[in-house]
């Protein structure tokens, strides 16, 4: 949110602070507790719906995706609209168009919307070709889709142009409510263009005077039609300038933020008002907006790098009244990695653009997001649309790791998840987050670098990952060191080279010209933080949370803070951030000050380190959803873990 280390982001914070207090304290309005429109308050703690969890159920549940059918990536795409029509499931995805050999692999040159049709809702997928304009046009590649219930009709949001009316933000209406029409197409908010950076931009707003202006252009459109007819229309507002660092950070750190706006109209015809003010301080964008009986709700795509995975990571939203004001969750919304349900599991370099689909009763499903294993900037490279399950939203299977991936300090392989074992140089060993190979989760021995400590301690510095353009030169995070310095707001030294982040403070010079690496009077000696979502537990050793962390707990996770382990997901009937609080007997007015003596000791509880072979994981299935921790042999042995 904003631009890191720099008294604006302080700013910013500040401000979004009070905004958020304000959107709390209006959500909590006649609440004990605040479940973010997706639970109900029960002893002051949240009791969270099917498909979400956390204390404020404001992190969307999801399971392993089917690794059979884990999406579709039959063509480039990039998110998806999902609907059902009796026994067959319809779904329009923004597309690579055109995918002969020597075709641009550009966003804005080579996208539109595919129709799938299929008979479950993860495929396998029919493609039904290109959906194709009245003036025979193609359309962007965002896509949102939902049926009016005021008529009936289904209405389907995207940008480019509409027949005989011009460019913008377009619906097409399909009056049978079938997906496969007959459309009409309705301009309903005109956009403009203006040559930025020294190219043609058709997304500034026609009526645009201030370049500067927070949403100079508007993209990427989301909506939702409430049961008044009113209609919500959410995009990305950016500034008329900065091509280069939109969704993405200069050589010096600088970045051009993406602002969430919102148009509203009395019926999804329009005429549509712009409201003036960002919906709340958040860089964010790819929103998706969807509506249940306790108001509007919003997922997105963040850009906040506080986690070093701003190109994975996911936010949500939630507001009470409309629209009108906004609660909005700086919590992790989903796994920055995508995980198969025969135990295997795939590092993400990009997951982006979410929605929800929805089963025949209108409960949340599927979570649907654009994943890549590389990273292309604004160009398809390997980019397709993933669907995962939401816990409670179908019937579990017999996959072995249905219900839940591998276990923290566990690797999985198709078919089984296996304990780590040792590696030389390391003091200890853990698994990735994305549990797809192990590393060490410990300072090496012998001042070595490198996830398995595989390198020298003199190793020299090699070009960025995409990762490491996000750190100002001279700075560490997530796992990295980038060489170089700013001196007077540029770029200096070997800047567009990283290094292990171990290597700062090491007493070797491993930045390939010798320059500056962190190494001086005033930073070292440096201890680096532990990379979320590992937390500290002591001789530098950082760990990931498993529920053993936190009694009567079945899925823990960091605290916002970082520091300490929390319950997502308690055994019933507890509940709470520590699983203190018993959901079984009511609490009195006097009983605030027992629940906070039980939680004393508890809530930031730390255990000691493992030993190898010690760390015996509670049983992640049968039982446990009725508070049954039993337990399994250690996992000291490879293959002792197998599920």
């Amino acid at each position: 949110m904003g631009l890191p280390n720099s008294k604006l982001s302080m700013q910013t914070q500040s401000k979004m602070a009070t905004k958020l207090l304000k959107a709390a304290l209006f959500a909590q309005a006649g609440a004990a507790c605040n479940c973010f429109g997706n639970g109900a308050c029960t002893n002051n703690e949240c009791q969270c719906d099917a498909g979400w969890k956390g204390p404020d159920c404001a992190t969307l549940d999801v399971l392993p995706a089917a690794a059979a059918s884990p999406g579709f990536a039959s063509r480039p795409n990039w998110g998806a609209a999902q609907l059902q029509e009796g026994s067959s499931y319809y779904t329009f995805v923004g597309a690579k168009r055109n995918t002969s050999a020597g075709a641009s692999d550009a966003f804005a040159s080579n996208a539109g919307l595919h129709l799938l049709r299929s008979t479950s809702p993860t495929g396998p997928f029919e493609d039904l070709g290109e959906e194709i304009g009245l003036n025979g046009q193609s359309f962007g590649f965002r896509v949102d889709a939902k049926i009016n219930p005021v008529d009936g009709a289904l209405l389907l949001l995207t940008e480019g142009y509409a027949h005989g009316e011009g460019f913008g933000f377009i619906f097409r209406r399909s009056a049978s409510g079938s997906a496969l029409g007959p459309w009409t197409e309705h301009l309903v908010y005109e956009l403009g263009m203006r040559v930025i950076d020294g190219a043609e931009d058709w997304t500034a707003d026609a009526a645009m005077v201030d370049a500067d202006r927070w949403d100079c252009r508007l993209a990427d459109p989301t909506f939702v039609v409430l049961d008044t007819g009113e209609v919500l229309v959410g995009y990305r507002g950016t500034r008329c300038c900065c091509n280069a660092i939109i969704g993405a950070w200069s050589s010096t750190g600088e970045h051009e933020p993406e602002t969430p706006g919102l148009l509203r109209a009395a019926s999804w015809t329009g005429p549509y008002v712009r409201v003036e003010e960002p919906l709340f301080d958040a860089d964010v964008e790819d929103m998706f907006m969807w509506t249940s009986p306790r108001g509007v709700h919003m997922l997105m795509h963040s850009q906040d790098n506080a986690h070093f995975n701003h190109e994975r990571r996911g936010v949500y939203a939630f507001s009470a009244d409309a629209g009108v004001s906004w609660n909005f969750s700086a919590r992790e919304a989903w796994p920055t990695h995508l995980a198969l349900d025969d135990c295997s599991s795939t590092k993400l370099a990009k997951r982006q653009r979410p929605s929800l689909a929805f089963d025949d009763a209108g409960r949340l499903a599927y979570l649907l997001t654009g994943v890549a294993t590389t990273t292309h900037g604004l160009e398809w490279g390997d980019g397709w649309t993933a669907w995962q399950p939401l816990r409670g939203a179908i019937p579990a299977s017999d996959a072995p790791c249905a219900e839940d991936e591998c276990a923290a300090g566990d690797v999985g392989t198709a078919g089984a998840c296996e304990a780590c074992g040792a590696l030389e140089h390391c003091p200890h060993v853990t698994s990735a987050p994305a549990r797809d190979r192990c590393v060490c989760a410990a300072p090496c021995d012998d001042d070595r670098l490198g996830d398995t400590c595989e390198l020298d301690a003199d190793t020299l510095s090699e070009t960025c990952p995409h990762d490491g353009w996000k750190l100002l030169p001279g700075t560490s995070g997530g796992g990295l060191f980038r060489c170089g310095s700013v001196v007077d707001g540029a770029a200096t030294g070997w800047y567009g080279h990283c290094v292990d982040a171990a290597a700062r403070c090491n007493g070797a010079r491993n930045c390939g010209d010798g320059s500056f690496d962190g190494q001086d009077e005033f930073t070292c000696p440096f201890v680096a933080a532990c990379d979320w979502p590992a937390v500290p537990r002591g001789d530098g050793v950082c760990l990931e949370c498993s529920p053993e962390d936190v009694p009567n707990c079945l899925d823990a996770a960091p605290a916002l803070d970082g520091a300490a382990c929390e319950c997502m997901r308690c055994a019933t009937p507890w509940a709470g951030p520590a699983c203190d609080v018993s959901l079984a007997v009511p609490t009195t007015a006097g009983a605030g000050s027992h629940r906070e003596r039980v939680r004393d000791g508890h809530s930031r509880h730390i255990p000691p380190v493992p030993q190898p072979g010690e760390y015996d994981r509670a049983v992640p299935h049968q039982g446990r959803e009725n508070g049954d921790l039993g337990r399994r042999p250690a996992c000291g042995v490879p293959g002792s873990c197998v599920r």
